[in-house]
């Protein structure tokens, strides 16, 4: 993976803002001209190769909307054409992207802690609706374990702590929908307290004093920060999956650096690294990451991909078997994705 360190050697400057460990920051460009339209709303953010039904549309439309922030989508649409490249980006929640444009810092490409999920509300009192999208590190056992202890014990833990919950729903005025989500996505919460407590413990050295990460983040619970911006959680970031050939189909054998670039100067888009498909970690805790990344995107999971083509948007997945992306449309019994969209749940019942 490309090294915004070693690419962007920039000087510090006055309104410039500084979202890396070292003294290096984006430098904003011009805009493109971007205005937000009903054209580039109804006519570009579906996949124009497929004869789709007006449903169809409405529900390719209403994921790529809700999986990346409009003007940085816009700014990706501009530099695609100016490149002649498709852009593969991973869906993010659009939460994440409005605290950035309220000067929020995003994720540097160092921290491997994960963005916020709605799920995490329910494993940390901290943890609001609004902070979804923020970068969290916290022990949702509440128990300071090795590694090994933890994989033991980790399904006693679990109920313990799904105890504490039963009795939290019964104690406070929780509303009905939000205790009928917890309990339909029970097995949901219970992977993410454990991936949540196997990170914790595996990363939290790096954050105390000495460790790798503690010159330029703190932790307070369950939220990280920059040094750099005190007080202001760290957000996460618009991560690139990898450049296409002008169809958006075949991935780019090689890493467009100036496109990369770009993308990282770009005032909204504002990329922190390349792309997980150029990345080549040696470190088999790194590589477990990558083979989770990249499974995330694969054919029938409820995350595709969304692919920013010079002439049009589009979602895909990525088939590891044809080193492809493909259409969601391809695979019509797949539908995770579609049920995530009003009119994707409408479709799904024709």
């Amino acid at each position: 993976m490309t090294n915004p360190f070693e690419m962007l050697k920039l000087k510090t400057n006055i309104n410039l803002r500084r979202n890396y460990f070292k003294e290096f920051v984006h430098q904003g460009n011009d805009d493109h001209n971007i205005k937000i339209n009903h054209d580039f709303l109804e006519n570009y953010l579906f996949n124009q190769n497929r004869n789709l039904t007006q449903l169809q549309r409405q529900a390719e439309q209403e994921y790529i909307l809700s999986s990346i922030e409009i003007f940085a989508l816009h700014e990706a649409f501009a530099l695609a054409k100016k490149y002649m490249t498709s852009i593969a980006i991973r869906p993010t929640t659009p939460v994440a992207f409005m605290a950035n444009e309220s000067g929020n810092p995003t994720k540097p490409q160092e921290i491997k802690n994960k963005t916020s999920k709605f799920d995490d509300t329910f494993l940390h009192e901290n943890i609001e609706i609004r902070d979804i999208g923020s970068v969290v590190h916290y022990n949702p056992s509440g128990h300071n374990l090795s590694l090994n202890d933890f994989k033991k014990f980790k399904k006693e833990l679990w109920k313990i702590k799904r105890e504490k919950l039963n009795k939290v729903f019964k104690n406070r005025s929780v509303t009905e929908k939000i205790v009928d989500y917890f309990y339909c996505n029970m097995n949901k919460i219970e992977n993410i307290f454990y991936l949540r407590t196997n990170e914790y413990i595996e990363e939290n050295a790096l954050y105390q004093p000495g460790g790798k990460y503690s010159k330029h983040v703190y932790v307070e619970e369950p939220f990280l920060f920059l040094k750099s911006k005190p007080g202001q959680k760290i957000y996460g970031d618009h991560d690139l999956f990898c450049f296409a050939g002008i169809n958006g189909v075949s991935p780019a054998s090689i890493e467009n650096k100036a496109l990369l670039k770009d993308l990282m100067l770009s005032p909204r888009f504002q990329a922190q690294h390349g792309g997980i498909y150029y990345w080549n970690p040696y470190e088999e805790f790194n590589k477990n990451i990558k083979i989770t990344i990249m499974n995330s995107h694969t054919v029938g999971s409820k995350d595709p991909l969304v692919i920013v083509t010079p002439g049009f948007v589009k979602a895909c997945y990525f088939d590891y078997r044809k080193n492809e992306l493909v259409s969601v449309w391809d695979f019509p019994n797949e539908k995770k994705w579609l049920e995530q969209t009003v009119s994707g749940q409408q479709y799904s019942k024709i």
